[in-house]
């Protein structure tokens, strides 16, 4: 009996204990959150963020770039030849270019606000939502992560190509009343590394990894100058509108491009970046980069007659209805392609046409060909349709402008990107290795040749595209850089063909 009450009181005693040592680690951890710096675990750190604190990052921020600006290399060379910064560093110039880092905005289904975010580190989890306790005093908060091998954290709401996508570097959430903010504080090398294999495939030969490290580094420095959002103090997202960043897990082959080449990036002769724009795969011919008409303030024009615009179109098909052996991509399978659509259907290129003008009513508008007097972009305003036809190309011959004529008036679409868009009736593109491509939004390129295909009334029922390569046609060709390493071409060679003047 005496043992079994000594018992009693021993467990009543550490029972006691251990409440109130539950009790005290609550009272630290709510007095840690009142002060503005909780410690979620030994792994996931939280850390609010207060105003004087916001200006103080902002104003270290603003140093850091002036001081990077000073090392800007003097080295002058011909006009228009681009200039490899970054190379024969010193060791605290090294050290600097490598923990400069770059302010990425992770989207999620919603674009930049995502209703939840949950995190993982080492399997640990944290889930935070808009009525999270950090949130009480303050609107933004970073996470760190320590004591793990690889130290990146896991955002589980996240969904790409490889999963769950992982980070180094701080994550910092901002709440606002449309959701939360996601944001990605990363060294600038180890940013170009998440880039590049969800650009590059890491099968590629090292020099054209090279030469797309250079140009994914020298894109990042130029928005850090301009940023995407400033009011993040944001140069990126992490979608194809900036560079994709973190679809896919990174590679050996991929790190070791860039590290090869850290620091280096493309300069013009007077100090600016280079426009380091790249694409899949050339048809033979490149783009410039007024093919977006970006900062447009005004409609463009043509004033083509019908025989200068029939002469243009049949010089580019004779062109883009063969293929020329001697261009570097020859054999891609998107060096060439074909889009029948035999069942055009009038709605859907009213509805993508307006869904386009509705972004941009410059670059694509309808109007009565009489009186020039707008139109509303729909069967009802402009009757079935005619014809669609390219009426202005750019040198090199991407389509420019194409026209919509109608019963009632016409429509004209400017630009690459909204010709692409509004062209693309869902179906397939074959290539000419015979394989398919889904056209989806867009179709792969803008070099195009389009015929309409009409019934017996005259109405437009389809149409025929002949086309020629992926992407927008501007700066480096992906599979061209594939193709020149392949024969023996360095990094350096590669980015001399495609940044220092005009491919044809």
């Amino acid at each position: 009996m005496r043992n079994r009450r000594t018992y009693i009181f021993f467990a009543t005693y550490f029972l006691v204990i251990f409440f109130w040592l539950f009790f005290c680690y609550r009272q630290v951890q709510k007095a840690c959150l009142e002060a503005g710096h909780t410690v979620q675990s030994a792994i996931l750190f939280v850390s609010p963020v207060w105003e004087n604190e916001r200006e103080a990052e902002g104003e270290a921020h603003t140093e850091e770039v002036e001081k990077a600006d000073e090392k800007i290399s003097e080295t002058v060379v011909p006009e228009e030849e681009p200039v490899i910064e970054g190379e024969n560093l010193g060791e605290g110039e090294e050290a600097d270019r490598k923990t400069e880092t770059i302010r990425v905005v992770l989207l999620g289904e919603q674009g930049t606000n995502h209703k939840k975010i949950l995190l993982e580190a080492d399997g640990e989890k944290l889930e935070i939502g808009q009525d999270a306790p950090y949130f009480k005093r303050t609107d933004i908060i970073r996470i760190s992560v320590t004591g793990t091998k690889d130290g990146v954290i896991q955002v589980l709401n996240l969904d790409k190509a490889c999963g769950h996508p992982s980070y180094k570097g701080i994550l910092e959430i901002r709440k606002e009343e449309e959701g939360l903010v996601l944001i990605n504080e990363v060294p600038i090398e180890e940013y170009v590394k998440g880039v590049l294999p969800s650009e590059m495939p890491a099968a590629y030969p090292l020099e054209a990894l090279k030469a797309q490290a250079v140009c994914a580094r020298t894109y990042a420095k130029m928005k850090q100058e301009s940023k995407a959002y400033p009011e993040y103090d944001a140069a990126v997202d992490d979608s194809t509108a900036c560079q994709v960043y973190r679809n896919l897990n990174t590679a050996p082959e991929g790190d070791q491009a860039v590290e090869e080449t850290t620091g280096e990036v493309l300069r013009k002769e007077d100090g600016n970046f280079v426009d380091c724009y790249y694409y899949s795969t050339s048809c033979g011919r490149s783009a410039q980069i007024s093919v977006w008409h970006g900062g447009e303030t005004k409609r463009p024009s043509t004033t083509k007659s019908q025989e200068e615009i029939t002469d243009m179109n049949k010089e580019f098909f004779d062109f883009i209805s063969q293929c020329h052996e001697e261009h570097a991509e020859s054999e891609e399978a998107f060096y060439r392609w074909h889009y029948r659509c035999e069942k055009a259907s009038d709605k859907t290129v009213f509805a993508r046409s307006a869904a386009r003008r509705a972004i941009n009513d410059k670059l694509v508008w309808a109007q009565n060909r009489e009186t020039g007097k707008e139109l509303e972009i729909s069967g009802k305003a402009l009757g079935n349709i005619l014809d669609m036809s390219v009426v202005e190309r750019q040198d090199g011959g991407v389509a420019d402008c194409v026209k919509i004529t109608c019963e009632k008036g016409d429509v004209y679409v400017w630009g690459e990107y909204n010709i692409r868009y509004v062209l693309a009736q869902g179906g397939e593109v074959k290539l000419q290795n015979d394989a398919v491509y889904q056209a989806g939004e867009l179709l792969p390129s803008a070099f195009i040749s389009l015929q309409s295909i009409c019934n017996d009334k005259g109405n437009m029922v389809g149409y025929i595209v002949e086309g020629g390569g992926f992407g927008h046609g501007v700066g480096m060709s992906q599979n061209g850089a594939k193709q020149m390493a392949l024969a023996g071409s360095s990094y350096k060679d590669i980015l001399e063909t495609y940044y220092s003047g005009s491919v044809y």
